[in-house]
């Protein structure tokens, strides 16, 4: 079933995480055809830089690619058969990878900018339905043939699930100009004629942490998650998160002005059944 939140609700799950393996899945939605795995090593990469939206990263690379039911792999997997065991996966989509497929042997830079096995990364999905990849279209005012994506999904490092709490920490720059206001769920323009907020899914559920907004005069929105009223974060100032219910997603975005808002997370996580 899809959610009424169309591809920004497009999430990935992490089944799986050992050294030098990652194995990520998708549950099944009506109509979707096919998905894009896009990967990168900071948070505003992976978001990019929708225009006026401050954030200057840089979209991210296109990792893997696999059609409704299949199970896509890294070319280390593949020649490992890393994961390649007779299972069950009935209504979902599986992306099983090396992060380290995606660096540059020669040592110039690497595919996306990613680190080593060690770093926690981020993706997100992008889908093919009606015979095309969701995305601005080509005649758009702004942004044409910019993709379409779901929520900011936090890999973290093959050390981090070996128990059942884990801390993470990542900062990076909520954008400007997305339409979001204190006390109202965020703005989800499909158009993207309007930069959409940040929306980051977590691993595991939030026992507590903080968020701090490092500007020195803009003020931060914060939501625990879609369809929930976003609040403020004052310039300089931090929150700190005993999240409801468990919650496993947070979005944000800069009150008004142009430039974005740079913040800073520090959260706790405890493992769940699930994703």
């Amino acid at each position: 079933m899809n959610s009424s939140y169309g591809p920004f609700d497009t999430r990935v799950g992490v089944l799986q995480r050992a050294a030098n393996f990652a194995d990520l899945i998708v549950r099944h939605r009506l109509d979707t055809q096919m998905l894009r795995l896009w990967g990168a090593r900071s948070i505003n990469d992976s978001y990019g830089d929708p225009t006026g939206s401050g954030v200057g990263g840089t979209g991210g690379v296109q990792m893997l690619e696999a059609r409704k039911g299949d199970i896509a792999r890294s070319v280390s997997v593949i020649a490992r058969k890393a994961g390649m065991v007779e299972e069950s996966r009935k209504g979902q989509t599986s992306f099983q990878l090396d992060i380290e497929d995606f660096l540059d042997p020669t040592g110039g830079g690497s595919i996306g900018d990613f680190g080593p096995d060690e770093e926690v990364f981020f993706v997100r999905l992008q889908e093919r339905r009606s015979g095309r990849w969701l995305a601005n279209p080509a005649g758009a005012a702004i942004d044409p043939n910019l993709p379409l994506r779901g929520p900011i999904a936090v890999v973290m490092n093959p050390y981090s699930y070996g128990g059942v709490v884990a801390a993470i920490s990542f900062e990076g720059t909520a954008p400007s100009n997305t339409g979001c206001t204190a006390g109202a769920a965020p703005v989800l323009d499909e158009t993207q004629q309007v930069p959409t907020p940040m929306i980051i899914s977590l691993p595991w559920s939030v026992t507590g942490g903080l968020i701090r907004n490092k500007e020195g005069a803009a003020t931060l929105l914060m939501g625990y998650g879609l369809g929930r009223p976003m609040v403020e974060i004052a310039a300089g100032e931090a929150l700190e998160i005993p999240f409801p219910g468990g919650a496993q997603q947070i979005v944000l975005a800069r009150t008004t002005g142009a430039g974005g808002a740079d913040f800073y997370a520090d959260f706790t996580l405890a493992r769940q059944a699930g994703f």
